[in-house]
């Protein structure tokens, strides 16, 4: 079923359209949520939780990719989760992610507090349409899909170390492109 017809049964309030999402981006949400978690019942959790909110926010949310809003959703939550069960102890891969992102913002500003989450949403979209597509691809495993570098390296066949290298090369200018697009 294509995805504007399963927008449909969410605007019909169809429950159907609950069961299509989780048979057709239930893995990839699941996937998302467990690489942030490491834990197979709250990335099941994660995933109840994001259809729930896809089923409460559409309408008026009208996503074109359901995939691409379900897997941002998920990730979301996995992360707020993340967050609360980690305040106390930063650790592991998706922490460091996490701290190599924030670094490209000012000491006073973060994603939060810089502008609407939508509107940098779109400034980062906008910034990875200008990148060559390997450079948009790593950005996005590494900070979206919270792939190791290892990971990384292994399934793109690339050193580590040239891995590390575009990531750090590919964040500077991401932090150019928001300086220039937005006031930090």
């Amino acid at each position: 079923m294509e995805d504007r017809q399963i927008l449909q049964l969410f605007h019909e309030r169809n429950e159907d359209a609950l069961t299509i999402c989780r048979q057709k981006y239930g893995n990839y949400c699941f996937a998302i949520a467990h690489r942030i978690l490491q834990n197979k019942e709250d990335a099941e959790e994660c995933v109840n939780d994001a259809l729930l909110r896809a089923w409460t926010h559409i309408p008026p949310d009208c996503p074109t990719l359901i995939n691409a809003y379900l897997g941002t959703v998920t990730r979301n939550i996995a992360l707020d989760r993340y967050r609360k069960q980690t305040a106390q102890m930063r650790a592991g891969e998706v922490a460091v992610a996490h701290h190599e992102l924030e670094a490209i913002f000012s000491d006073n500003a973060t994603p939060d507090t810089a502008m609407e989450e939508a509107e940098l949403a779109d400034l980062i979209n906008r910034f990875l349409k200008t990148l060559p597509k390997q450079d948009a691809v790593l950005l996005v495993s590494r900070y979206f899909h919270f792939y190791t570098v290892k990971e990384i390296a292994k399934r793109y066949k690339m050193k580590e170390k040239t891995v590390y290298a575009t990531l750090s090369r590919t964040l500077k200018k991401l932090r150019l492109y928001l300086e220039k697009e937005i006031t930090l």
